[in-house]
């Protein structure tokens, strides 16, 4: 019966348990959208070129994403993005289309990219082509973070009884 009540008061205390949770939204806004047809040498059959101006891509930041959807039209169907000059940006893939959409992952790198990168024109600032691929749309995936959310849980273990799988008879024997 003694070691009972030990653990009953070990078990006793009241415990209080905090979960603090950073919630992450993303907000989508379609930047393009139509139908772009590509050949194998990446060439455009129909359609016109994806070409998008600063002010298109003005909210892009580090941590978004550019998600650009599409179907393909024959094995080895590809995605990539290029600056405004069409060249190859490091860190931006040549994306292989397994599935009804790319996402490419934005980072401080790759802004400054298509930054130094704008079209002689000025008015290209990021270019979306592939090889053997429709593409249909284009969005920008931006990630928010929200205030973190706190909740408090409080739980009062001050009863007599232990909170054990014991029987509850004393069958002790010293």
């Amino acid at each position: 019966m003694k070691s009972r009540r030990i653990l009953a008061a070990v078990l006793a205390p009241v415990c209080a348990l905090s979960a603090t949770a950073v919630v992450a939204s993303a907000k989508e806004t379609t930047l393009w959208e139509g139908t772009a047809t590509f050949n194998s040498d990446w060439s455009l059959t129909a359609g016109d070129y994806i070409k998008l101006s600063p002010e298109d891509i003005a909210e892009l930041k580090a941590g978004d994403k550019i998600v650009v959807t599409a179907k393909a039209d024959d094995a080895g169907a590809q995605v990539t993005l290029q600056n405004g000059n069409w060249e190859k940006m490091d860190g931006i893939p040549l994306a292989d289309l397994t599935g009804d959409s790319v996402s490419f992952d934005i980072t401080d790198d790759i802004i400054a990219q298509i930054k130094k990168g704008y079209g002689d024109d000025g008015a290209t600032a990021l270019v979306v082509k592939g090889g053997n691929v429709t593409i249909t749309k284009v969005e920008l995936v931006a990630t928010e973070e929200e205030t973190p959310a706190t909740s408090e849980t409080t739980s009062d273990t001050t009863s007599d009884t232990p909170a054990t799988s014991e029987p509850t008879s004393d069958t002790t024997s010293d």
